[in-house]
Parts: C-alpha cells; sequence; structure tokens
C-alpha cells in the first residue's frame, strides 16, 4: 500500500477539495493517507484519513511563514510517504527540501497567487508588483524541481505548460447531493434564494444584499465573513432587513438548504482572476437543481448558456441581479426547468469523477 501524505498549513482540515474529494476518496483506492494540517485541534482519524496536526498556526502571517511551515516540514519527514502532494504556497519550500530527500512530489496551485497579490489590501501599494514578480518566479522555480503540479483552471495550467501539469478541476462530488435528485414533480419544496459560502467583498456580498432592496423576497445567506468590519458595513445596509443569516454551515447543511432553494447567486467581482475561475458554488447550485444568477464572465457565460441552467448578469449592479431574480420569481416554471437542466449537466459533465480519475492516474505514474 503506497504512503500519500498531503500538506496544508492554511486549509482546515475539512477542506472540500483537500480532505472530502482527494485524501477520503483516495482511501477508497486503497491509498495509505495522511493529512498534515495547521489548527490546534490536534490529531485524528477520520473517513480512514491519518489527520496530524502540527499546532495552530500563528496569527502573523510572517510567523506563520517560518514556524509553520518548520514544523509541517519536520512532521512531513517523520512520515516517510513515498508521495508528498502541498496545497499552499508557502510550503514551496517545504517541496523542495522533500525532493533533496529523494521523494516524489506534487505541487497543487489552487489561485493565481502572482495576479492576486496585485489587489491584497494589506500589502503595500508599491510592494504589490515586485512581490508578484518575485511570487511568480518561485512558483516557476519550485515547478522545475517537484515531479508534477495540480492546477484547476485552463489559464492557470497555460502557465505551467513547460513542466508535468495536470488540470485537476474544482467540480461536484455528485454524492454529497444525492437529496436533490429531481424529478418534474419536484417532492422538495423550493422556494429560497441562497448564497452560501464565503462571504467578502470580492465574492459580491455588498451587491446581492443591496439588490434585495428591488426584490420582495429575502435572501438566505450562509457561510463566515471575510474581512476585518465588512460584516457591520453589510449589516447597516439598507436591505439587510431582507437577509436571513444563518452563518457557517455544514456540509451536510448545506445540501439540505439547497435542496430547498430555486435560485442560488454566485456574483463574483470583476477581480482579473475571478474571470478564469470554475468556483464551486455554482456546480453545487447546479448538483442541487437549483437555477443559477451568475457574474456575466464569457468563460462563466458559455457553462451556464450552454447547460441553460440560469441567467448571467452584470455582478457590479443591484439593479441587474434584482432584475433576474425577480424574472425566475415571476415565471418559477422557467426557475425548475433551469434547475433540472443543470442537474443534468453535472451528472453528465461537470462531477468530480473524471477529475479524480486524472489524480489517480498522476499518482500512479509518479509511484510506477
Amino acid at each position: 500500500m503506497k504512503k500519500t501524505v498531503h500538506l496544508t498549513s492554511v486549509h482546515s482540515r475539512y477542506d472540500t477539495r483537500i480532505f472530502v474529494k482527494m485524501c477520503s476518496l483516495l482511501v477508497n483506492e486503497n491509498y495509505d493517507v495522511s493529512l498534515i494540517v495547521a489548527d490546534g485541534k490536534g490529531d485524528e482519524l477520520a473517513n480512514g484519513v491519518d489527520i496530524i496536526d502540527v499546532g495552530v498556526r500563528a496569527k502573523s502571517r510572517i510567523f506563520r511563514m517560518i514556524k509553520t511551515v518548520k514544523d509541517v516540514y519536520k512532521k512531513a519527514i517523520e512520515l516517510d510517504g513515498d508521495l508528498y502532494h502541498f496545497h499552499d504556497p508557502e510550503l514551496m519550500l517545504v517541496g523542495l527540501l522533500l525532493k533533496k530527500h529523494g521523494k516524489k512530489v506534487v505541487f497543487d496551485i489552487h489561485e493565481d497567487l502572482p495576479r492576486q497579490i496585485l489587489r491584497k489590501g494589506w500589502i503595500p501599494t508599491f510592494l504589490r508588483k515586485p512581490l508578484s514578480w518575485l511570487i511568480k518566479k518561485l512558483e516557476y522555480y519550485t515547478a522545475k524541481k517537484v515531479d508534477a503540479v495540480v492546477t484547476v483552471t485552463p489559464e492557470i495550467a497555460s502557465r505551467f505548460s513547460f513542466v508535468k501539469v495536470t488540470e485537476v478541476r474544482n467540480y461536484v462530488l455528485l454524492s454529497e447531493f444525492d437529496n436533490s435528485l429531481l424529478t418534474q414533480t419536484l417532492p422538495i419544496k423550493k422556494n429560497l434564494i441562497t448564497y452560501i459560502g464565503g462571504i467578502s467583498k470580492d465574492r459580491g456580498i455588498v451587491q446581492m444584499v443591496e439588490s434585495f432592496f428591488y426584490v420582495n423576497d429575502k435572501l438566505t445567506l450562509g457561510g463566515k465573513f471575510q474581512g476585518k468590519g465588512l460584516q457591520n458595513h453589510v449589516e447597516d445596509l439598507r436591505s439587510w432587513d431582507k437577509v436571513d443569516f444563518l452563518g457557517w454551515q455544514s456540509r451536510d447543511m448545506v445540501s439540505t438548504l439547497l435542496s430547498h432553494s430555486i435560485i442560488g447567486l454566485v456574483v463574483l467581482q470583476p477581480t482579473g482572476d475571478y474571470e478564469n475561475a470554475f468556483p464551486v458554488k455554482r456546480f453545487e447550485y447546479m448538483a442541487s437543481g437549483v437555477a443559477v444568477i451568475s457574474s456575466d464572465f464569457p468563460l462563466w457565460r458559455d457553462i451556464v448558456d450552454g447547460a441553460n441552467c440560469g441567467l448571467c448578469v452584470d455582478s457590479t449592479s443591484p439593479s441587474a441581479i434584482a432584475d433576474a431574480i425577480n424574472q425566475l420569481i415571476e415565471c418559477p416554471e422557467k426557475a425548475i426547468e433551469m434547475g433540472i437542466n443543470g442537474r443534468k449537466a453535472v451528472i453528465d459533465k461537470y462531477n468530480w469523477n473524471s477529475e479524480f480519475d486524472k489524480l489517480i492516474k498522476l499518482y500512479s505514474e509518479l509511484l510506477r
């Protein structure tokens, strides 16, 4: 039995991509799987995955990138795995050191960090371009040294075409949404207008809430606010009284809420990197038979219009979002039909099965 070790110093131990879609399913493929995390919650065995905690990560970014990274590396060496798969840019040094020990190493690049740095508010403006350039160079150097790169979008994959790169898109694990199996009769009452996920300005929380000034129904909002003072700011908006805020939700509760939703919002803002992203939230809506109101980015429109599963709008405009919501509320049969179309598209194409097969094939090649 081959021993694989996944490493993260930033993500949650139950992260959907890392723990649910990768580690847990690798156990079913007869891999011995360990997951190193840094959250201070202790070690545990979950879904057959040996979760190993190196302690609470430091609040200071600089301190975290020194002490926590060092602790992750030390534990990784102790485990003596056959293959290591790391998920955070700050672990690039760990990946390089593991290679020096003769290990097989996979670098999983979830996001376009060099581009994101250009809009990070906590980084002084004059430092953003040189820091972005430096991170890009470090990513390229690390990619050349490790055994393989895994990415989530075609655009990121194209940046690493000079090495062995596998695009593993963050599609839906369909089994999580079996409670939303749909028929034309729709036995489950579906009437919620929903957003569930990370709550931030970039993800359009202000525009979503303000759009309900023009909508008679309520927004069902689940998730955790990200950014200092953001929750207070949003709660001061004129339409906050039309928001049913549920806070953070477990995976089971997300599935249940979406099974009762007729419209799902995914109105991320045009930041320069979201335009070419594949937000899993949209596919979760589709898997649940929920009509999607989506940002009108060309890549996103191809998916939404191609499946006829929702409407694309100017995500910067609360009134445009409201118009789309009202259009579907006034014609629920159309929303129901779009939901059924989205579910079918996920079953046929946008699900994790084929993506996981790519990962298994990569592992097999590296461990052969």
